[in-house]
């Protein structure tokens, strides 16, 4: 690394200069960072040492981005918040084996000391006092970059939305679309019933502001003693759009934690939600519309998923990439994002004819068509779970018994997809899992599931669709009865 950093510095600076106090930082899934210091003779200056981070891209990354962009971003933001300055940028790897940025080391930290040794921003906790102290600096610097006046700089590598249309979200939802379609190892039906109901809730974009991308906590450093915030890191996934997808990112559950009460949710670790939000808007002076921030709460969840289970997979799978180690620890973040993301969509529509019971079904299908490797129980692929199903989960109900026995007919990794989606389609279809009843005894699930095959979820699936009448009409369910009649058909 050294021997690329000095390649650069050899076409940038005249003079002659020495590299000294190499060192790797530990810190980051998705670059390669090494601090040193540049010590040379500057004119009428003399000899000065200056401490710098190479901040370069790994062969495969579980988050590609652009250096120049990032290198624009930290330059049009020098005096209007705290960020490290930037010197150079090798934005096609010239001099590097892949693109890299250099700029300034700021000091500070991501945590407190009492959390020294726990991966910073997943559930970073500051403790009553600092957190109170924090707030202030940490809502302002989200305020100041949602507001700044992008249009007083070129920004060359950017694309601008136009305002009153979708085209901000719509960008956002294909990149991410196409990241989970080349770097996926199995299929998920979750993932394209929440892709296709994120392409038809695109919201129109109301004002453009320059989207931070990861604001969260772990992405900035502070000065424990002061409370001071020295530096806003991270601007990979920086561009211009939606200000609210930076408003669900940073309240987004994956960074949160419980009050030491346990009563009160922190957004980042920082402050409750909704006075976070008030806070926001206050420092701001810009709304925050409910609708459009729920939009980008979904879409945050299938981001995480994406990069998860998609590129995370990949990047480990290839093997190459520093951070072995970390990002296969970040691959189990996408089970929580994906029973998010199905509760989420379940609240968002909780009518059958805004999200239809047959288009789960269809998707599911087709998944379960295309693999017919048998697996020997559901008591495999449950156990293969992250989180276990909750008694009020397992309602005993034939409909449900039978779609999650007929998925033990596919493999144990993709079973587990298949029964995600089944459960997903039920309870959205006109909630058909009563509240109250008997929870449903394993063996109930479990017995005879080798015997059931694909015919029965076929049969499900047409008959749903047969159902038109009650489907279009918002809130009723499908009877017992029907579903009874559904199910119980020979395979």
């Amino acid at each position: 690394m050294s021997g690329y950093i000095a390649a650069l510095l050899r076409s940038k600076i005249r003079g002659e200069f020495r590299l000294a106090d190499q060192r790797w930082f530990s810190g980051g899934a998705s670059k390669i960072q090494m601090g040193f210091t540049l010590r040379r003779n500057e004119p009428g200056v003399g000899t000065t040492a200056t401490r710098l981070v190479a901040r370069m891209e790994p062969a495969e990354s579980l988050n590609s981005t652009s250096r120049q962009r990032e290198y624009e971003l930290l330059d049009a933001f020098s005096g209007v918040i705290p960020v490290p300055r930037v010197y150079w940028v090798d934005p096609h790897g010239t001099w590097f084996p892949e693109p890299a940025l250099i700029y300034a080391f700021a000091e500070g930290t991501t945590k407190p000391k009492a959390q020294q040794g726990k991966v910073a921003g997943i559930g970073t906790n500051f403790g009553p006092e600092l957190r109170k102290r924090l707030a202030s600096p940490f809502i302002g610097c989200l305020a100041k970059i949602h507001n700044f006046n992008h249009e007083q700089c070129a920004f060359p590598s950017f694309d601008r939305p136009t305002i009153g249309t979708t085209a901000s979200a719509l960008w956002q939802l294909n990149r991410a679309r196409r990241i989970w379609e080349e770097d996926r190892g199995e299929e998920l039906p979750l993932m394209e019933v929440a892709a296709n109901w994120l392409g038809r809730n695109l919201p129109t974009l109301e004002r453009v502001s320059v989207v931070h991308g990861d604001f969260r906590s772990g992405n900035f450093l502070f000065d424990e003693a002061t409370a001071r915030i020295t530096a806003v890191l991270d601007w990979e996934r920086g561009y211009l759009g939606d200000r609210h997808r930076d408003l669900a990112w940073t309240t987004a559950e994956q960074y949160d934690h419980w009050s030491e009460d346990g009563k009160t949710f922190l957004a980042s670790g920082i402050a409750p939600i909704d006075e976070l939000l008030e806070r926001y808007k206050e420092a701001s002076g810009l709304p925050v519309d409910a609708a459009r921030l729920n939009y980008y709460r979904i879409f945050n969840c299938y981001q995480i998923v994406v990069t998860a289970l998609g590129s995370s997979y990949r990047v480990v799978r290839l093997g190459k990439t520093h951070q072995d180690v970390l990002i296969a620890w970040i691959e189990a973040a996408a089970f929580g994002a994906m029973e998010e993301l199905r509760h989420a969509i379940a609240d968002s529509t909780g009518r059958c004819n805004t999200l239809k019971l047959r288009e789960y079904l269809v998707v599911a299908y087709r998944f379960m068509a295309s693999s017919a490797s048998p697996c020997s129980s559901l008591r495999a692929m449950w156990s293969n779970r992250t989180a276990q199903p909750s008694s009020s989960s397992l309602r005993s109900t034939t409909t449900k018994r039978s779609v999650t026995a007929t998925a033990c007919a596919i493999s144990s990794s993709d079973c587990k997809s298949m029964v995600d989606t089944c459960l997903v389609a039920l309870r959205l279809g006109g909630r058909l899992l009563p509240d109250g009843g008997q929870c449903a005894r394993a063996s109930d699930c479990w017995d005879g599931s080798q015997r059931l095959r694909f015919g029965l979820l076929k049969n499900l699936a047409l008959e749903v669709s047969s159902q038109r009448r009650v489907l279009a009409e918002p809130g009723r369910p499908l009877s017992s009865h029907t579903h009874a009649k559904a199910v119980t058909r020979p395979v």
